[in-house]
């Protein structure tokens, strides 16, 4: 699940029900505000599934966040509760490793520059793949990201875009890692 939303208030929880699964929870009891009801502040829960056999690995992870509903009851925002759904799989070929992450979130605000401000919250798809490569005494990583997002209160509010990465890392040590990306 994403640390983005990792606290002094988190819970995690990981349980590995057979050979190759694992099974993650986590949530946590609210933002800073420990005045407010529980019901008035913002929630994170995620629930990530992962199974790993041989040169075979997969991923599944659903997020939620509730958000304050004292900003609703104010009429600062949309509180909506955002969802996050991602799926990746891998597999080593031992020459090379390719990778495929896809990414769907509903009502997040968590990429707006500000959320009073954006009028909305957003939804997105992202598709990435990627691949790792040894080379040399290192790896090379390379990746190709398209997003396509839009504004949930901003009808003309849409946009889309393309990345690409290259990266490549040394071991110097078990704890000393260089490396260089674009």
């Amino acid at each position: 699940a994403s640390k983005d939303f990792a606290s002094g208030n988190m819970a995690v929880v990981e349980v590995t029900p057979m050979e190759g699964f694992k099974v993650s929870l986590m949530g946590n009891t609210g933002d800073n505000d420990s005045n407010a009801k529980w019901s008035d502040r913002d929630h994170y829960y995620g629930l990530g599934v992962s199974y790993e056999n041989g040169p075979l690995a997969l991923a599944a992870i659903a997020e939620m966040r509730k958000y304050d509903k004292i900003a609703e009851r104010n009429n600062l925002s949309d509180n909506d509760d955002s969802w996050t759904f991602t799926v990746a799989a891998a597999y080593d070929f031992e020459v090379i490793r390719p990778s495929f992450v896809y990414q769907h979130a509903s009502k997040t605000r968590e990429f707006a520059a500000s959320e009073v401000s954006s009028g909305g919250a957003y939804n997105f798809d992202s598709f990435m793949l990627g691949a790792t490569a040894p080379l040399g005494q290192g790896t090379l990583r390379a990746s190709v990201q398209y997003v396509k997002g839009e504004n949930d209160a901003v009808s003309d509010e849409e946009g889309s875009a393309t990345i690409l990465g290259l990266a490549y890392t040394y071991d110097m040590s078990k704890r000393t890692t260089l490396y260089g990306a674009a």
